[in-house]
């Protein structure tokens, strides 16, 4: 056995059935982009990694599910239960918010799209976004009071 075969992770049976649930919310979902542009534009990688992901052929790991999710506009519950009690598990280190912990599961596409955004941006540009959504914040509350 050649060492890139040793280190391949292991289909389980688990596994098979996460990809055939994403696989059909995939063919479920018109519009989308190709898979190329799919896994660029939601941090999975390239064609590539999407189509093994999708065949069953690569575990999914926890980035490829929140791109999947995300991109699809599905909770991870929906195709990966193993995954969504993994990220209800790592939730409760989030932040605190006024309606309680900050879960992963509880964004909607469009906030996990900023995060993601957030996420690929340099550490100076995200203090920049985050000084601007501070200030825009604080003049929202204002308003409402």
């Amino acid at each position: 056995m050649d060492k890139k075969e040793h280190r391949k992770a292991k289909m389980t049976a688990e596994n098979r059935q996460e990809a055939a649930k994403l696989r059909e919310i995939w063919d479920r979902k018109s519009g989308k982009p190709t898979q190329a542009e799919f896994g660029h534009t939601y941090g999975i990688g390239s064609q590539a990694a999407v189509g093994l992901f999708l065949n069953g052929v690569t575990p999914l790991s926890m980035k490829a599910a929140k791109g999947f999710s995300a991109g699809l506009g599905c909770g991870i519950a929906e195709f990966s239960p193993r995954l969504a009690k993994e990220a209800t598990e790592i939730s409760v280190f989030a932040p605190k918010t006024k309606g309680g912990p900050l879960s992963f599961l509880d964004l909607n596409r469009l906030e996990a799209q900023l995060v993601g955004l957030y996420r690929d941006l340099p550490l100076d540009k995200q203090e920049a976004l985050m000084k601007a959504a501070n200030k825009l914040h604080a003049t929202e509350r204002e308003k409402q009071k």
